[in-house]
């Protein structure tokens, strides 16, 4: 569905398709969603799923599905899949148009989102998810 949403971590390929997100292991293609947030990938507006955005935050084991949820004209979820526990969530309210991940001082993993008034945040620090900051 987007180019965008291919992410290759620890060997595996993973990508948005139209009914959810899959992996593939140079073998086999495997879905990678469970029955209650396929419920969340059914509200995917399917005009704006070519302008999905994926990003692989190794820090948190998470790979991040930056969508445009219920008709929205921007990318206004992000779902997150935890790779190490099998897990998603959605992080709700945040409009991730694009990702960078980048090496900070202490040789972690900074992520970087822009929104589409063209303002760049970094992931924890400079915006919030209703009053919390993003962890």
């Amino acid at each position: 569905m987007s180019q965008a949403s291919v992410v290759e971590i620890h060997g595996l390929v993973y990508w948005l398709a139209e009914d959810g997100v899959y992996s593939f292991d140079g073998a086999t293609v495997k879905p990678v969603f469970k029955d209650r947030i396929q419920s969340v990938f059914r509200r995917i507006n399917e005009s704006r799923r070519s302008f999905t955005v994926a990003v692989d935050w190794p820090d948190h084991n998470a790979y991040m599905l930056a969508v445009s949820l219920d008709g929205s004209d921007a990318n206004n979820a992000v779902l997150v899949y935890d790779y190490s526990e099998k897990s998603w969530w959605v992080w709700d309210g945040i409009e991730a148009n694009f990702w960078l991940r980048d090496e900070g001082s202490a040789d972690n993993n900074v992520i970087y989102f822009g929104d589409s008034s063209g303002n760049m945040y970094e992931v924890g620090k400079g915006n919030t998810d209703h009053g919390v900051n993003i962890e």
